[in-house]
């Protein structure tokens, strides 16, 4: 063989060897990646699940008073909560760039927060969700479209849920 043809094979085998340990690093990833998905679309079951046994947000220490002074139904809150849940897998599994939509005031999240009623419903079971960007993201937009209504903040207060 030649100096060239030497040089070749040793840089089509460096090639080769970065081909293969990319590819094993990729592999990983989207098992990791599917895995999260699957654990947490579970959640998102369970909480659906919410409008057949309402009682269990006592488990979460959601009241039925607190969801009164909120005007929202324990059915309501678990599709609210199911779709928070839901978001945040996408959020978790995705490409954070096509994420930016979602959060604008324009976006998904954003219309849906517009609403008090949806505002509410954060304010109550966001602490179902651990400290993450995603929370803290839906934290921002509830702010900054004016939070929960004013009697709700006011009956937390008073029973020191906060």
């Amino acid at each position: 063989m030649s100096i060239n043809a030497d040089m070749l094979a040793i840089f089509a085998l460096c090639v080769s060897m970065f081909a293969l340990w990319h590819s094993n690093r990729m592999q990983r990833h989207s098992r990791t990646q599917e895995s999260a998905a699957t654990s947490l679309s579970g959640f998102a079951s369970l909480e659906q699940m919410i409008k057949d046994y309402p009682g269990a947000l006592r488990f979460h220490g959601i009241t039925d008073e607190e969801l009164a002074v909120a005007g929202i139904t324990a059915a309501e809150m678990g599709y609210f909560l199911s779709n928070i849940t839901t978001g945040g897998i996408y959020y978790r599994t995705t490409d954070i760039k096509g994420l930016i939509q979602f959060f604008n005031n324009n976006g998904y999240y954003g219309e849906m927060f517009k609403q008090e009623d949806s505002r509410n419903a954060w304010a109550i079971c966001r602490c179902c969700l651990a400290p993450s960007e995603y929370r803290n993201k839906l934290d921002e937009l509830s702010k900054q479209n004016g939070g929960a209504a004013p009697a709700l903040i006011a009956y937390r207060k008073e029973s020191s849920r906060h």
